[in-house]
């Protein structure tokens, strides 16, 4: 099952958009002293907001014509923004151009443009068994962290540190989130077959 077909001009601003962001973000720390050169990609890559926005670069870069996996990077990508916006904008100060378009970019923009994108090129005939079935890019992520953060003491996410949590704190706020992403799933099914039937597509 394909997608309709994106221009590819679209596609590939939507791609160049996120991966300046990514480099955006990188070049911030490496002027602040943070980070080295090299060792500024692997701390960035512990985020979720870099695994998403690295998804936006191959599946528009690459032109991925899968409509499942083009539904799980638009709603990957768009949780990114409302986590984002709605828990975590509030603990950062910005603090240069290049950390502001970062955000702007990986945070904002991207997540925008990618649903948009999604609702109205995005395949006439989804599933609801997606939602849950793009459930597992979020569960290896947070494997990734919890083995991240146990070995460097380090989790860039409140909501994932287990130091603070504790375990039974920290399982609540996996099994949390895991529903809040399987809602926003079904949501972006859902508004993508009203779009589709909108457009006269059949959804079947």
């Amino acid at each position: 099952m394909t997608t309709a077909r994106t221009p590819r001009g679209i596609e590939l601003a939507i791609a160049a958009a996120a991966l300046f962001g990514i480099f955006a973000s990188g070049v911030s720390r490496i002027l602040a002293g943070e980070s080295g050169l090299f060792g500024v990609w692997p701390f960035l890559f512990g985020f979720f907001t870099i695994w998403v926005n690295a998804l936006v670069v191959l599946a528009y870069g690459l032109r991925w014509r899968s409509g499942f996996m083009r539904g799980m990077t638009a709603t990957m990508i768009v949780l990114v923004g409302l986590v984002y916006h709605f828990q975590l904008s509030h603990l950062r100060e910005l603090r240069d151009v290049w950390q502001w378009t970062g955000n702007a970019l990986t945070h904002y923009a991207v997540p925008m443009l990618v649903f948009a994108d999604w609702l109205w090129f995005g395949p006439a005939r989804t599933r609801w068994r997606w939602a849950l079935s793009w459930l597992l890019f979020s569960i290896v992520y947070t494997l990734f962290a919890l083995v991240r953060g146990t070995l460097t003491g380090v989790y860039v996410y409140p909501f994932l540190d287990v130091g603070t949590l504790g375990w039974r704190g920290f399982a609540i706020s996996v099994a949390g989130m895991s529903l809040g992403f399987l809602i926003v799933g079904l949501l972006m099914v859902a508004l993508r077959k009203a779009v589709a039937r909108l457009q006269g597509q059949s959804t079947r």
